[in-house]
């Protein structure tokens, strides 16, 4: 049996057949339905009719709207509005934080910083405490110690 969207494409529907050596049956047929940002893409909703070979319809548009990191990106945000034909909202900007590991990563503090277009702040630095197994093997020590650019400390 077929259904969604493969139950109104009838080449899908004959492949299935082909395939499985048997008729196949629809079980129903359903509207093929847009929301979101396809809503608003016009050469999407278009593939989507080509792919299903049946009429899209839009429920409803709504607004592209970027928060968090894509909120403080503009390259990003221009990209949301040429992908979805349509303009980008921020609802709130966010500071880009980092702790953890990355808190004491100065590298990755900057590929964050890049990346976001912000600075980011550091919330609280962490020691780095290796225990069980990872304490008895220097090499993992020394990687750790690598990756975090911080001593590591085993308990």
């Amino acid at each position: 049996m077929a259904t969604g969207g493969a139950a109104v494409n009838t080449e899908l529907l004959q492949i299935f057949a082909d395939v499985f050596n048997t008729p196949v049956y629809v079980l129903y047929k359903v509207l093929v339905i847009a929301t979101g940002g396809a809503a608003v893409n016009t050469e999407l909703l278009q593939i989507f009719a080509d792919v299903f070979n049946t009429p899209v319809y839009v429920l409803y548009k709504v607004l592209v709207i970027a928060t968090g990191g894509a909120a403080v990106n503009t390259e990003l945000l221009q990209i949301f509005a040429d992908v979805f034909n349509t303009p980008v909202y921020v609802l709130y900007k966010v500071l880009v934080i980092a702790t953890g590991g990355a808190a004491v990563n100065t590298e990755l503090l900057q590929i964050f910083a890049d990346v976001f277009n912000t600075p980011v702040y550091v919330l609280y630095k962490v020691l780095i405490i290796a225990t069980g197994g990872a304490a008895v093997n220097t090499e993992l020590l020394q990687i750790f110690a690598d990756v975090f650019n911080t001593p590591v400390y085993v308990l």
